[in-house]
């Protein structure tokens, strides 16, 4: 039993040290959108929103007549919509310690945290349950 606090401990020592180590502080700037022009008066974008729940919106002006507010819905950008649909996560691992055990655990994402749990099991028996929890940055 002590043994397994002290690699408790350990464990949450070593995470939060990589958690404070790789948070990121300062968001990565976002890159600039690419306006080409085709033809036509020249036209700018501003005023971009990313903070809006479902959308990304900005304004679109031109030298000629005219202003454009456009919104964009997030779940449109094949990447975002991955991220906001796809919450489940299935995890499988192997345990080499004095026996050989295995481990498979469901996972579910809200928003950057995740927590799942599933039976610990070797090859005679059921060992246990195993709980975890993650944070994605």
């Amino acid at each position: 039993m002590n043994r397994f606090f002290v690699g408790l401990i350990t464990g949450i020592v070593i995470t939060v040290v990589i958690f404070l180590f790789y948070i990121n502080k300062n968001p990565h700037p976002l890159d600039d959108v690419k306006v080409t022009q085709v033809s036509g008066e020249k036209i700018t974008h501003s005023d971009f929103n990313y903070t809006e729940k479902n959308r990304i919106s900005f304004t679109t002006q031109a030298d000629g007549k005219g202003e454009i507010h456009t919104e964009i819905p997030k779940s449109n950008i094949p990447e975002a919509h991955a991220w906001i649909t796809k919450n489940h996560g299935v995890l499988f691992d192997v345990l080499l310690v004095d026996q050989r055990m295995y481990s498979i655990s469901y996972f579910h994402r809200w928003g950057s945290l995740s927590f799942g749990a599933g039976p610990v099991f070797s090859e005679k028996k059921v060992e246990g349950v195993k709980i975890g929890g993650q944070y994605w940055w």
